[in-house]
């Protein structure tokens, strides 16, 4: 962590934002809008949104910091820290891929079905999906209709993926 960015920490029953002190608003902004979109979408609207920043209470920070498992206030390193955020950002534009892992023709296939920018109306709840988010990381989302071996597939496939990418 470091003061120039912000980060998410889904603790199941609380959400945690932690907003470093030279992050800027859109960076701000957005890690509400994404914590909201996780609490709206993954956890039914049922968990609490804590923003940790320079005027959180110490109970809050240290409940923070109990959850992510390790560190404190004085861990965070300086802004410099995380880079330079328009090459970051310039990174992942170019590298985000979503893959639709499907058999319902009866043979598994993987196929390729956008870049960025992604809709949610891409996914299937038939089917399970791979997100290559370059930098950021690949992730597997299962849809509730998708079949055993669909899911089972998917996440020895995703292995493979990392492999493949030298991630």
């Amino acid at each position: 962590m470091n003061k120039g960015d912000c980060f998410i920490l889904d603790a199941r029953d609380t959400i945690y934002i932690y907003q470093g002190l030279d992050s800027g608003r859109i960076e701000r902004v957005k890690a509400i809008q994404v914590a909201s979109g996780i609490r709206d979408t993954v956890h039914g609207g049922r968990s609490k949104i804590v923003i940790i920043d320079e005027g959180s209470t110490d109970a809050d920070v240290a409940q923070f910091f109990e959850e992510l498992g390790e560190g404190s206030v004085a861990d965070i390193k300086e802004a410099e820290a995380g880079g330079d955020d328009v090459e970051h950002e310039r990174s992942i534009d170019t590298e985000v891929s979503l893959h639709r892992i499907s058999d319902a023709d009866g043979e598994l296939k993987v196929v390729r079905v956008g870049t960025r920018p992604l809709a949610q109306e891409l996914l299937d709840p038939n089917d399970c999906f791979l997100l290559d988010g370059g930098v950021t990381g690949v992730f597997v989302w299962v849809g509730k209709g998708a079949s055993q071996k669909e899911r089972k597939e998917s996440m020895l496939l995703a292995q493979k993926y990392l492999q493949y990418r030298g991630y």
